[in-house]
């Protein structure tokens, strides 16, 4: 009785984790989707623009040519959980960097954009650099 008992439990824990909130694979990518947004404002800081859609994340890893650049800014650029690259757009005062979640598609519902850091955020990590 006590094992059927703790089976159902079990059970229901483990419904409740699927529909109440953000999956593991969800924690990790919005993770690493707010590093890799502080990551571009503190090269933004250093360079003075947004890294260009051709050179895109890699400019976080690699200069690209830039004299001012201050990085590594990132030690490497892995994929999302999804194992799908992160996704990066850029305009010329803007940029989004962001996944395109389970179902891999652009422009989805389940895509995660972080929240644009902070001054605050920016500051304590390119200290830490």
């Amino acid at each position: 009785m006590l094992v059927v008992l703790g089976g159902l439990l079990l059970g229901r824990a483990n419904m409740m984790t699927k529909f109440d909130g953000p999956t593991s694979k969800e924690l990790r990518a919005a993770k690493e989707l707010r590093a890799l947004r502080i990551a571009v404002e503190r090269f933004h800081v250093d360079c003075g623009r947004y890294p260009t859609k051709d050179e895109g994340l890699v400019a976080l890893v690699l200069n690209p040519g830039i004299t001012n650049w201050g990085g590594h800014y990132v030690n490497i650029i892995k994929p999302d959980p999804w194992h799908t690259p992160y996704a990066y757009e850029s305009t010329s005062n803007s940029v989004t960097v962001f996944s395109h979640g389970r179902d891999k598609r652009s422009k989805t519902a389940d895509d995660l954009i972080p929240d644009t850091p902070t001054k605050e955020d920016i500051k304590i990590k390119h200290e830490y650099k």
